[in-house]
């Protein structure tokens, strides 16, 4: 896994618990684990496109292992996943 982390390391927390959240713990690991993605750059680029085009816009996501966030977000579109070190913040807005 490029993170570092092994998958059953996964802890997520998200205001909404339904196929979104299976959508997105998914897609996470999959750009985890995805070889050609090396960067959390490219990492954060491949969920964002997966939540914009299944959920629509405007989604937004950060990858890495240390990172402090402000923000406010639509009603069920926060996600927050540890994966190893590495911690992914995902969130939509208007």
């Amino acid at each position: 896994m490029a993170a570092g982390g092994a998958a059953s390391t996964i802890m997520s927390d998200m205001d909404d618990h339904g196929k979104m959240k299976a959508d997105a713990r998914s897609w996470i690991k999959e750009a985890l684990d995805h070889s050609e993605l090396t960067s959390e750059k490219q990492q954060a680029g491949y969920v964002k496109a997966r939540l914009d085009e299944a959920y629509g816009p405007t989604w937004h996501c950060v990858v890495g292992s240390d990172f402090k966030a402000q923000f406010t977000h639509e009603s069920k579109t926060f996600f927050f996943v540890s994966v190893g070190k590495t911690n992914v913040l995902l969130f939509r807005t208007t």
